[in-house]
């Protein structure tokens, strides 16, 4: 039997975090997990996997 592969976990840094998020909340029926002023988690299904997104920080 060969294993499915599957989108585990994927971090993106942004200068619009608000946006991403519900961009990304809305394309996979995702919802938010934890978000602080640094990092948003997002999960789009039953397993404990989760995505962040972080602002981007100037340089």
């Amino acid at each position: 039997m060969t294993a499915t592969p599957k989108f585990a976990h994927v971090v993106f840094q942004t200068s619009n975090p608000t946006e991403m998020r519900d961009w990304y909340c809305t394309v996979l029926a995702g919802h938010v997990v934890f978000q602080n002023d640094s990092l948003c988690f997002i999960t789009y299904d039953e397993s404990t996997t989760a995505s962040p997104c972080s602002p981007r920080r100037s340089r």
